[in-house]
């Protein structure tokens, strides 16, 4: 009766049973390289070494008896090159580490005995220093040299033979696991085959989106190199993804990924590639002017560009574009064109007016930063020079008042009217020397209050130390994105000097005192919920912590206009 058992048991019978045969040679063959170790240690490491010490302190011994007959060294010296002999033979005689040695060969055993009797007889001539130079003495270190010849040509041939003939054996069986090894290996190498060809597919796989991960994409981009082909690369990222992780969860930030991912397999004559968390890459074999090239980036984008809708949620997912190119001006290798539309990327994140950038342009843009900087800082060594900055400042609405209290502090470019990032100014390490004397300039416009955002409370704690609140104090409100990573020496220092702080985000995902909110004098929301409901929640709740909320004209116009809460904040509440 035939057995029907299925293909995939017995290849996985035989694979155990190659895998047991393998683990069992290998523990042989290392039992049989450990005996020979064994040998090693024995004749090499410890009666190897044993031997050696004993003809090197005999050979001593006789130095020192050759210089004190000519008068070159003290009789301390001898005596003691003595009583080393002496022990060095008597250990040799008596340790267990020799033991195998004295036994099976007891004709070392016979010449040390020799030697050791022939040393002990000198004991005598050694305490009466007057027979030291006599002819007498002078025959028994003779003899001494003869049976210490005799020893050395002895141990000479009996350790090179012992450990051939301990070894010679165990290396004819370890030869022999090692073809049964190389046998072994060519049938798990073939048996293993197509688990290896599946699990280099799933290597270059993204497990969430299954699109290619970067691996796939620099051996993309490699093969599409080496066939001469023009290349575009177009590095993308979500915006605000991390907005959507943090307030509604990663579930659904994992459904917007998957998501996005279909929308990027639709494009035809495009791969892509996720490179980790919300950033993907776009490779298409289209290459050309940059002109060309933006038009194709616009229809991109907006192809990419969804409303995310599910039961609970439905938002609009945005995206960012870093773009570079192959041409005759630039061809790098398959890093370099992904570090460039990474960076090319990354300027879309620095306060760029624009959602898609071209590594072209932004070299041109770090060219031209270091120009402004220099102009920057030759207005500040002469400040009655032109400024190459202008000041514009936006009204701030009180939807309680529906006044405009606060006016919003920014910054531009004289010769393009672009727009200039107070975080850039501190990037470039001149935050400190500019912005006092900006501020300056724009508190002789109005006599409002004026709001600059900052990025971060470093930036308010260097400015603090300018002594900026002394003069400008009262009329400058300084914004923070929230009270997160604060510390507890800056509100201090806020506490002493007295100056005003908004915020636009009250909650983090770090867990805030509500002790620390009573130094936050606004609130400058980025945007407010579509319902009326909420907007009246969150604008009440302000005015209960005691804070005076700012919007803009045109959120102001969508704002629920709310009176006056006349409630008093306890501040350990």
């Amino acid at each position: 009766m035939r057995l029907n058992i299925p293909r995939n048991i017995m290849i996985n019978t035989a694979f155990i049973m190659l895998l047991a045969i393998f683990t069992s040679g290998f523990l042989w063959s290392f039992y049989l390289q450990k005996e020979n170790n064994r040998s090693i240690d024995r004749f090499y490491r410890s009666t190897n070494w044993y031997a050696n010490r004993m003809l090197y302190q005999s050979e001593n011994f006789l130095y020192q008896v050759h210089l004190y007959r000519l008068g070159a060294a003290p009789l301390s010296d001898l005596t003691e090159s003595y009583d080393l002999v002496w022990n060095r033979l008597q250990l040799f005689l008596e340790a267990s580490t020799t033991e195998v040695l004295r036994k099976r060969h007891p004709s070392v055993t016979k010449d040390v005995e020799t030697l050791f009797a022939r040393i002990k007889s000198l004991e005598d001539d050694l305490n009466h220093p007057e027979v030291l130079h006599s002819a007498a003495f002078a025959n028994k270190i003779a003899q001494v040299k003869g049976d210490l010849l005799n020893l050395n040509y002895s141990l000479s041939r009996v350790l090179t033979s012992s450990i051939s003939e301990g070894t010679r054996q165990n290396n004819d069986l370890i030869q022999f696991w090692q073809l049964s090894v190389f046998i072994i290996t060519v049938l798990l190498s073939i048996a293993l085959l197509r688990l290896t060809r599946r699990s280099s597919k799933l290597a270059t796989l993204d497990p969430l989106t299954q699109l290619g991960n970067r691996r796939a994409l620099t051996h993309y981009v490699k093969q599409q190199l080496k066939r001469k082909k023009a290349l575009s690369l177009c590095a993308i990222d979500l915006k605000r993804f991390k907005q959507i992780n943090d307030q509604i969860g990663y579930q659904v930030g994992d459904q917007v990924l998957v998501e996005f991912a279909n929308q990027l397999s639709l494009l035809k004559d495009c791969h892509a590639f996720r490179l980790g968390g919300d950033e993907f890459v776009l490779v298409g074999t289209y290459s050309g002017a940059q002109a060309n090239l933006a038009h194709w980036v616009k229809e991109l984008k907006s192809q990419l560009e969804f409303d995310y809708q599910s039961d609970d949620h439905q938002f609009p997912v945005l995206v960012r574009l870093g773009i570079t190119y192959t041409d005759e001006n630039n061809q790098p290798d398959a890093e370099t064109l992904l570090d460039q539309a990474i960076h090319a990327l990354n300027e879309t994140k620095q306060g760029s007016n624009e959602d898609y950038a071209f590594y072209a342009d932004s070299v041109f843009r770090v060219d031209r930063s270091k120009s402004n900087v220099e102009k920057l800082q030759d207005w500040v060594k002469n400040p009655q020079s032109t400024c190459p900055l202008s000041i514009r400042l936006s009204p701030l609405c009180n939807p309680v008042t529906q006044q405009n209290d606060v006016v919003e502090f920014h910054l531009t470019w004289k010769d393009d009217n672009s727009l200039c990032a107070i975080n850039w100014l501190a990037e470039q390490s001149i935050l400190l020397l500019t912005l006092p004397l900006l501020l300056e300039s724009a508190c002789q416009l109005t006599s409002q209050p004026i709001l600059i955002r900052l990025h971060t409370p470093y930036q308010l704690e260097q400015l603090i130390k300018t002594e900026i609140h002394q003069s400008l104090g009262r009329q400058v409100i300084f914004g923070l994105p929230n009270l997160a990573k604060i510390s507890d020496s800056l509100l201090a220092r806020i506490k002493e000097t007295s100056i005003k702080v908004a915020v636009e985000q009250i909650g983090t995902d770090d867990l805030i005192e509500i002790s620390n909110i009573v130094y936050v004098d606004y609130w400058i929301p980025g945007s407010l919920p579509n319902s009326p409901a909420k907007q009246k929640v969150l604008l009440e709740l302000a005015q209960i912590f005691g804070q005076i909320t700012l919007l803009p004209p045109k959120t102001m116009k969508k704002a629920t206009t709310l009176a006056s809460i006349e409630l008093e904040m306890n501040p350990n509440g």
